[in-house]
């Protein structure tokens, strides 16, 4: 919870002394990822659990607006190709840090089950397998053959991430994900 707070003090020291940060939020093409963020946050009316929901449609509206100022800023394929880059690494820490945790840290008193992987990815294994079928499609994106290999290392450490954590809804979001991919292009 912390954390969003001072992302949020974060982006409205920049909105407050750049504030044409946020011109062209509601054109061209970044107008439907608006749309659709407004139309969530006043979906939360009719959750079942209203403050949940806002939480998360705060934390929506947040990322959104990051999103929106970083692109803004983004001139050339090049920097595009760097926020990638650095994405990929950031999601990298983020599926490595619980995995080795749950490597690294038993379990003896059984807290988060009795099977032998219920014990070893006890860190939101949904999660971790999500996350890295994520990192999967974001190395597809940024994998260039004969250039650029490294996405399909990086790539590989999350595939067998994503079926090792065995969370079963990430493992299908990611297979999912990655045959829309290849299918939107046209490369089967």
């Amino acid at each position: 919870g912390v954390l969003w707070i001072v992302a949020l003090l974060g982006l409205l020291i920049v909105i407050l002394k750049y504030p044409e940060a946020l011109r062209g939020l509601f054109t061209g093409d970044y107008k439907w990822v608006s749309w659709l963020t407004l139309v969530s946050v006043a979906s939360c009316v009719y959750s079942p659990n209203p403050a949940f929901s806002f939480a998360w449609a705060f934390k929506l509206v947040l990322v959104v607006l990051v999103i929106h100022i970083c692109f803004q800023q983004m001139t050339d394929m090049g920097e595009l190709r760097d926020f990638l880059n650095i994405t990929v690494w950031g999601f990298l820490i983020l599926i490595l840090v619980p995995t080795l945790r749950s490597i690294f840290e038993a379990d003896p008193l059984g807290q988060y089950g009795s099977g032998a992987l219920e014990q070893r990815f006890r860190e939101a294994p949904t999660a971790i397998s999500g996350i890295a079928g994520f990192l999967a499609i974001l190395c597809l994106l940024l994998y260039t053959p004969g250039k650029r290999r490294w996405p399909l290392g990086v790539g590989a450490i999350s595939l067998i991430i994503m079926v090792g954590a065995g969370g079963k809804t990430g493992i299908v979001s990611g297979i999912f994900a990655g045959l829309l991919f290849y299918g939107l292009q046209k490369r089967f």
